[in-house]
């Protein structure tokens, strides 16, 4: 386990992401907690995701949506970090950006606004984040109370967002 770790440190993105998976394998068999209360190496972690392909970003942010911040000030730096992959060209990176903040990882102090990823995002991921918008809605009725505005059409937005 200890080599496992000192590979997190590695300069090859793959070879962390690997490491990952291996620390979340250990970890699913033998119940221990090996990545999720461990701060530094969330931060260091969200500090190389750029680096990251998508499967690897998606990898990490579920590790990083089970870490529980001790104060609004590590929650802050987490949503600080998770603000950029919510633009991501990727829908996956993007869902799984939203989950994180939404889950626990950052628990969502600093809300992301919904109207702004879909101007920013290509049509795809604004598709693909609508419909999951409305998947989340028919689970969890009231989710979106306090954004309602943000589900207007406008004149600007696509055919395909409009329907």
């Amino acid at each position: 386990v200890h080599q496992i770790y000192n590979r997190l440190s590695d300069r090859d993105p793959q070879v962390v992401a690997n490491a990952v998976h291996a620390l979340l394998e250990l970890q699913g068999r033998s119940g221990l907690s090996l990545l999720i209360g461990n701060k530094s190496i969330i931060i260091r972690l969200l500090q190389r995701i750029k680096e990251f392909n998508e499967w690897s970003q998606c990898l990490i942010l579920d590790v990083i949506s089970e870490f529980k911040p001790n104060s609004d000030d590590e929650r802050f730096e987490i949503m600080n970090f998770l603000d950029e992959r919510l633009s991501h060209g990727n829908s996956s990176v993007v869902l799984a950006t939203a989950g994180t903040a939404e889950t626990g990882g950052a628990a969502s102090e600093k809300p992301f606004d919904i109207s702004d990823d879909r101007q920013q995002s290509g049509s795809e991921v604004a598709f693909v984040l609508m419909k999951h918008i409305i998947l989340l809605i028919k689970l969890v009725p009231g989710a979106f109370d306090d954004e309602y505005t943000s589900f207007y059409v406008r004149y600007s937005d696509p055919q395909y967002l409009q329907v």
